[in-house]
């Protein structure tokens, strides 16, 4: 078969929609999305579609998504990899990584200097450079535990409505631009104060004596049978918030068996818990490559000092393949390449991915073979070099 790849324009969309329905089941058949007002466009800003073609027929597609991630108080240009999918009958043919190969290049060209992605099959991406970073995990606690929670320091909790919008931004922006690995929540693609506020039952406040807004969870609470609580996001910058949400949420034992969290791996929230259960009821897996390293890197920055050399080898997309030098000095950092040496550590590029983002040590990369050459010395200077803390985040697509 004979297949050609381009990008996705509006009259293209009703093809792309069916294809998404096939594969992940939305939108709904039974509640399809209206079609646009004449004249708009589709894909929306801040959305970069491309589509493989037989003939007229769309055999696949995947959308790049214009995010950015917070690092330390840094930003990251990132590209979000989404609705990656193949036609039933197209399967097989290898559609999959010419057209993601595509994607992002382009997505470098536009100055993304990561790419992540959610993905079940983590396969497909490793051949690309991705690598698994973090995940987004959906636990479950007993409604009785969280009600036993102790109680904190006064804390007021009261509903928010649309005028607390803003300081909810504001409470998410404080904790997430502390992290590594969050998204900013800014950009064409952020969703607004009213969707916020609609896309939940409802959300709580946790606020001190002054009125500060010191946390919040957003909960849905289900059908008339449900017996469950689920929050879909628990954010909170003292103990004292966290234990009167989590006090909240139990208060509704009697009524719930469980509370279900959404939340970043490595959540503090169950550190306020009194007894052990924090059941992972799944997990969506959260992979990175790197698409430009030297500017990701000085964007970043680093939290060590020193210099060392490596060779990132092999990458299939052509973008980090290279020998590259680091100096850093008080957080700055500056990488150049420079011309291979004999004997340094060469870097697989999914091993630089996962050494990037935190989740894997030099002695882990040996192990699972993305780190070789080199010795003790460099293993040590590319962790405090290049390495992160753990990424954390809390937003999907």
């Amino acid at each position: 078969m004979t297949y050609c790849t381009r990008e996705l324009h509006t009259a293209d969309r009703s093809a792309a929609r069916r294809l998404g329905q096939e594969a992940f089941g939305m939108p709904d058949a039974d509640r399809p999305d209206p079609e646009p007002p004449a004249g708009s466009p589709w894909p929306s800003p801040g959305a970069h579609a491309l589509g493989t073609f037989h003939g007229e027929e769309l055999a696949a597609r995947a959308v790049a998504l214009d995010l950015a991630t917070w690092a330390d108080g840094r930003q990251l240009r990132t590209c979000g990899v989404a609705g990656v999918t193949v036609a039933a009958e197209h399967r097989g043919q290898g559609l999959t990584h010419p057209l993601l190969v595509e994607l992002l290049r382009a997505a470098r060209g536009r100055g993304d200097v990561i790419a992540t992605l959610f993905a079940t099959a983590p396969g497909i991406y490793r051949r690309l450079g991705f690598e698994l970073v973090s995940s987004v995990d959906e636990v479950a606690v007993p409604a009785t535990a969280a009600a036993a929670v102790r109680p904190g320091g006064p804390v007021r909790l009261r509903r928010a409505d649309l005028a607390d919008l803003p300081a909810v931004r504001d409470c998410y922006t404080a904790w997430a631009s502390r992290r590594y690995g969050p998204l900013t929540r800014t950009g064409a693609l952020a969703s607004s104060d009213e969707e916020l506020l609609t896309g939940t039952d409802a959300i709580t406040l946790a606020t001190g004596a002054d009125g500060e807004l010191l946390g919040y969870a957003g909960w849905d609470r289900g059908g008339l049978a449900a017996r469950t609580l689920t929050i879909t996001e628990l954010v909170a910058h003292t103990p004292d918030a966290y234990r009167a949400l989590w006090r909240m949420a139990g208060a509704l034992a009697m009524k719930v068996d469980r509370v279900v969290l959404h939340a970043p791996a490595g959540e503090v929230a169950r550190h306020l818990l009194p007894s052990k259960h924090w059941q992972v009821v799944s997990q969506e897996p959260y992979l990175l490559r790197v698409l430009d390293l030297p500017t990701a890197l000085a964007a970043r920055g680093t939290r060590g000092s020193g210099q060392v050399s490596f060779t990132v080898a092999a990458d299939p997309l052509g973008l980090v393949e290279g020998s590259y030098q680091v100096t850093a000095d008080g957080g700055a950092l500056a990488c150049e390449q420079i011309s291979p040496a004999e004997g340094g550590p060469v870097l697989t590029v999914g091993g630089l991915s996962l050494l990037f983002a935190g989740a894997s040590t030099c002695a882990d990369l040996r192990a699972m073979g993305h780190l070789s050459g080199g010795d003790t010395a460099t293993d040590r200077a590319l962790e405090v070099l290049l390495h992160s803390p753990p990424w954390q985040l809390r937003d999907t697509f």
